[in-house]
């Protein structure tokens, strides 16, 4: 053990979530291969000792096959972030415009819309209800999202995003990929 780093102790290990700007398309072509942004330091104890963590396999909509995601662990207090497509809700393979795009249909008394399977919807209407009901009778979609809480979750503990202190990447511009018949 070398004297300048203190014994570990034993330490809770906390997954949290980044969100990205990334075009899914390039991310399936070039799998492993796609250029991770590491973020700069920790956002829990500052440490800058933030290294890969290897990647996990993650399924979304729009995509045929899965893709690998890269996940960062910070040396010093055991973090692991896992990065997630800025138009995804962590746990949903459906996009925040797909599911949005649902409970506004619902809300408006209306029947689910056929973009997705119906349990799935259903899923993610007794989830915004709960959500609901956590910050009160009457409250809207629109009030949920504003506070930033992700409106078809069924948790408790893990429903508010939570922004980081600092940009973790530098920012990006995505473009539509066209493609043509």
């Amino acid at each position: 053990m070398r004297p300048d780093h203190p014994p570990k102790l034993n330490h809770q290990v906390i997954p949290l979530i980044l969100y990205l700007s990334v075009d899914l398309h390039e991310l399936s072509r070039l799998a492993k291969r796609y250029h991770w942004v590491r973020p700069r330091h920790c956002f829990r104890c500052e440490s800058g000792r933030v290294w890969g963590h290897g990647y996990v396999y993650r399924y979304f909509d729009e995509c045929s096959e899965g893709l690998w995601i890269k996940r960062w662990r910070c040396v010093e207090c055991g973090c692991v972030y896992t990065m997630r497509p800025a138009t995804y809700w962590r746990i949903f393979r459906a996009s925040q415009e797909t599911i949005l795009a649902s409970l506004g249909a619902k809300v408006a008394g209306l029947r689910f819309p056929p973009t997705a399977e119906r349990r799935r919807q259903q899923y993610w209407w007794r989830g915004f209800r709960r959500q609901r009901d956590i910050e009160g009778i009457g409250t809207s979609l629109e009030a949920l999202r504003a506070a930033g809480i992700i409106a078809a979750t069924h948790s408790f503990r893990d429903r508010v995003i939570h922004p980081a202190p600092q940009t973790a990447y530098p920012i990006l511009a995505v473009t539509a990929v066209v493609r043509a018949p």
